[in-house]
């Protein structure tokens, strides 16, 4: 008799502590699903005050850190299986845009004539559409620097008085496609020339990085951007004016959108004096 009436006592326990089971089972159930579904609800609330949100919308036309920005694309000697050591500016072409709608104002172009490897290859000639009379004719480096430096400190070419003074107070920055322009070729020429770096050259904005900060993705080369924007390039591809051109339509198309360009990278300046 014993023994049934423990079977039975051990049957009800059983199903009792299955039946507890089974309710902590569905009520947490039910509330870890009430919980998430908060969460979420909290998750979206938080990220339209947020600009980590990918549906954030910008303000189109707002201002800008910058009243001008200078679109700056070199292009150097250049062959083709072969390198050329070293390698030398031979094309410097600047546009200057003024914030915030990235009007054109101003330009500064001219060749120059390159030192140590004065004969353009043909790969070069190819790539960039320099041809030999054009850097023959050209002044050297370290002139066409001073030229652009006289350029900048008449305010553009006279575009804007105020910024006639000399010292570091420029409200501008340089665009460049890439880093190779004002990280490696300037400094290269620089010290190939026994020149200085100017001090507002130590600092730009590398429009990849701009627009990967934008579009969450890095930018294979300038028409990748360009065709990103639908923008159509009828230049000449390495040309340096040319693609200062199509730059400019980049940058033009950003601001419109509402970006703010920031400086990306900084260069501290070697001296050779």
């Amino acid at each position: 008799m014993s023994a049934i009436f423990s079977h039975v006592i051990r049957s009800c326990c059983s199903t009792c502590i299955k039946s507890a089971t089974r309710f902590d089972y569905y009520y947490f159930k039910s509330f870890s699903h009430l919980f998430l579904l908060k969460m979420n609800n909290y998750n979206r609330w938080f990220s339209s005050f947020s600009g980590d949100s990918a549906t954030t919308q910008r303000v189109p036309g707002k201002s800008q850190k910058f009243d001008y920005l200078l679109v700056l694309d070199f292009e150097g000697t250049c062959d083709s299986p072969e390198q050329i050591d070293p390698n030398e500016i031979i094309e410097f072409p600047v546009l200057c845009l003024k914030s915030p709608e990235m009007n054109l104002i101003s330009t500064f172009h001219q060749y120059v004539r390159p030192k140590i490897n004065p004969q353009l290859r043909p790969f070069c000639i190819r790539l960039t559409g320099i041809i030999q009379d054009q850097v023959d004719v050209a002044n050297e480096f370290p002139q066409v620097l001073s030229d652009f430096d006289r350029w900048i400190k008449s305010g553009f070419g006279g575009k804007d008085p105020s910024l006639s003074k000399s010292g570091d107070d420029y409200n501008f920055a340089f665009v460049t496609c890439g880093n190779w322009d004002l990280q490696k070729m300037l400094p290269l020429q620089c010290k190939l020339s026994n020149v200085n770096i100017p001090d507002y050259m130590t600092r730009w904005i590398n429009l990849k990085a701009a627009f990967s900060k934008v579009n969450k993705r890095w930018p294979k080369h300038m028409t990748d951007m360009a065709d990103h924007y639908g923008i159509v390039n009828e230049g000449r591809l390495h040309s340096g004016y040319d693609d200062c051109v199509c730059i400019s339509n980049i940058v033009k198309r950003m601001a419109k959108d509402g970006y703010d360009f920031e400086i990306t990278n900084v260069l501290k300046p070697p001296r050779f004096d």
